[in-house]
């Protein structure tokens, strides 16, 4: 599947998030019930003090789409029938870690939805997880001494068409960036990617994309060349309260 990035979106990679710097260190809690209630952004959102993403992957749970990660090149596998690219993988600490394999472009990569109703477009948000990529051998990926082929984190927007809402093939897809590597990794070797970083409007306003309604906001992993495998555990991503 091609991607076509509309202008756009372009313009909001560059101007929104063209740089994800990483912010001095801050205090962090979970913000309480009566800190997110006042906005009316939180009145359908089934748990607003919860992060957006928890994942740990432990006894054999994290995989499965819609609601946990999922290959984002293989949607159509759903659950995660015989041959999906995805699996669960003892090795990492003393449990288990999920290994997304068998991609076919950079932009391929572990993905998880996000609920769009319990996002704060004025707060900051922090993604915390361990990654690994793994080259198949006689092989290394380019992040070794290329960031720009390292892991990048990418919001997923899509919205309904205003000319035919009930037509999934007219729906109106951007992308946007949100953060990724400071600095090339070792293949074979865990690392630690943090950042933190705001959400555009267009979350959680579909119009601003010249959308009719949000159908989905997903939450990916990208960058590497298709033939490198990424590992992902401990994943959280989670509003900052100072």
């Amino acid at each position: 599947m091609k991607r076509i990035y509309p202008i756009f979106a372009t313009l909001l990679l560059s101007q929104r998030f063209g740089s994800s710097k990483r912010s001095k260190r801050v205090r962090r809690s979970l913000a309480t019930v009566s800190e997110l209630s006042s906005s009316p952004l939180f009145l359908s959102c089934p748990d607003p003090t919860a992060p957006l993403i928890l994942s740990d992957f432990e006894n054999g749970m994290g995989i499965g789409f819609p609601t946990a990660w999922y290959a984002n090149q293989y949607r159509s596998y759903a659950s995660k029938p015989s041959g999906a690219p995805q699996e669960h993988v003892f090795g990492h600490g003393d449990g288990r870690y999920a290994n997304f394999h068998s991609r076919t472009a950079e932009w391929n990569g572990p993905t998880h939805q996000l609920d769009w109703r319990c996002v704060d477009v004025v707060a900051t948000y922090e993604f915390k997880a361990r990654v690994r990529l793994d080259a198949p051998e006689g092989t290394t990926s380019s992040c070794q001494s290329n960031l720009s082929k390292c892991v990048h984190v990418a919001l997923s927007l899509e919205d309904a068409s205003p000319s035919n809402a009930d037509d999934d093939a007219l729906n109106i897809h951007n992308w946007m960036w949100l953060g990724g590597q400071s600095k090339p990794s070792v293949d074979g070797v865990w690392f630690d990617l943090e950042f933190t970083f705001q959400f555009d409007m267009a979350v959680t306003d579909s119009s601003k994309l010249g959308g009719a309604g949000i159908v989905r906001r997903e939450i990916y992993l990208e960058g590497p060349e298709s033939w490198i495998d990424i590992g992902l555990d401990d994943v959280t991503l989670s509003r900052v309260v100072e």
